[in-house]
């Protein structure tokens, strides 16, 4: 009996620990908050604390209920539901969802180092500019997280790195949220193996195929996920 309590009680306050976002279309997301900015909300998944960071837009939802009780309610007016006529054009800039810019790897990937859950470090190249003013400014910073990483195997099966972008920083220092999936294999050699193979001797099906490499300098292209209202000079 006493095992049985403790473990309800176990349940019951993992349970509470959790934050709750309820978006305005009723959807609910388990979730722990890490900021709630002047235009978005960011969290990770409850069930996966150590996985990628996640942006709403605060025009999206409802309310936040926190693990300790306390909640925040955002109204229809909540920052992030910007229209053009609520941009002054000398002192913000509007940062559409859609934009692409360059960013560019800073060091070397291989997947036979690479992890899953790893982070990837990448910077903007040059200013991006809307109306002849910098809403990120190049060389800024950003991360990426590896969410698949596959050694070379046996057969010549390659090697995989799939990246998946989270955000950048604004020039007024807000999170920017990104789309981006990069994916990276190497070369492929399981019908070349097996042929030769089967026509010499057996070790051959050992061989491996190629690792999926990514040299520093690499550059991609990142997409702004939703649109950002930017304060700038």
């Amino acid at each position: 009996m006493k095992t049985f309590l403790l473990l309800f009680l176990l349940i019951t306050t993992t349970l509470s620990a959790q934050d709750i976002i309820t978006l305005k279309n009723g959807e609910e997301i388990k979730a722990k908050v890490t900021a709630v900015n002047p235009n978005d909300i960011q969290y990770r998944k409850f069930n996966d604390a150590d996985g990628p960071l996640y942006t709403k837009y605060k025009s999206e939802v409802f309310m936040i209920k926190y693990a300790n009780g306390s909640k925040d309610v955002f109204s229809a007016t909540s920052a992030g539901s910007s229209t053009n006529a609520s941009i002054d054009p000398n002192s913000q800039r509007e940062l559409k969802s859609g934009t692409q810019f360059t960013i560019e790897l800073t060091w070397d990937l291989n997947s036979k180092y690479v992890q899953a859950g790893q982070n990837v470090e990448f910077k903007v190249v040059g200013d991006v500019i809307i109306d002849n003013k910098t809403v990120i400014a190049g060389g800024t910073s950003l991360q990426g997280i590896v969410v698949n990483s596959e050694k070379a195997k046996g057969l010549g099966k390659e090697g995989k790195l799939d990246i998946q972008l989270n955000q950048v920083k604004a020039i007024d220092g807000q999170n920017v949220p990104l789309s981006g999936y990069l994916s990276k294999a190497g070369e492929n050699k399981t019908t070349e193996t097996v042929v030769i193979g089967a026509l010499l001797f057996w070790p051959v099906l050992l061989a491996k195929g190629k690792e999926a490499i990514v040299p520093a300098g690499s550059k991609f292209s990142a997409t702004v996920s939703q649109t950002v209202v930017v304060r700038v000079n």
